[in-house]
């Protein structure tokens, strides 16, 4: 359907009128392996900014769809783009709880320190939303628990809460 769509006309980058996405957007977030792979095969650009200045891969990160997010990879999708908020890959992952799609982005090369605009860091993100899998994981990559964040928490504070 969507090759066939494609082939007669259909627009496959962001619609500004329609929320910001794109067909590769939507197809990552609803997690339509095929769909994504004839995207990324026709040369829609995985680095076009939709929604909350978001990329392919940001909005696969958030859905955690490993098989995805190992494509958008090789095919040379950037791990450390940020969104608006200036959250990374991995750190929308992190804070998703989808550890399997943690593990995969460390092992491609993301940044376990990288902060967002509010100080958080994957771990701080992990931890606040109760992910011990996740925290686990990330410290034993060697993620800091003393970062703080602006509101001056580290994870263990965060953890307490």
């Amino acid at each position: 359907m969507v090759e066939c769509l494609v082939e007669n006309g259909a627009q496959v980058q962001v619609d500004e009128d329609h929320e910001n996405l794109s067909p590769l957007m939507i197809a990552c977030f609803r997690k339509h392996y095929p769909v994504v792979e004839f995207l990324v095969d026709y040369g829609v650009d995985l680095h076009e900014r939709g929604i909350w200045e978001s990329t392919a891969l940001i909005i696969a990160s958030v859905s955690g769809n490993i098989k995805i997010i190992e494509y958008l990879l090789k095919h040379h999708a950037n791990i450390e783009d940020k969104n608006s908020e200036g959250s990374t890959c991995l750190m929308l992952a992190a804070s998703m709880g989808h550890e399997n799609s943690v593990k995969l982005l460390i092992q491609y090369g993301a940044c376990i320190e990288t902060m967002n605009k509010n100080h958080w860091n994957a771990l701080l993100l992990a931890v606040d939303k109760g992910h011990l899998n996740v925290v686990k994981y990330l410290l034993e990559k060697g993620a800091n628990s003393q970062v703080i964040n602006k509101e001056g928490l580290n994870a263990l504070m965060i953890a307490a809460h």
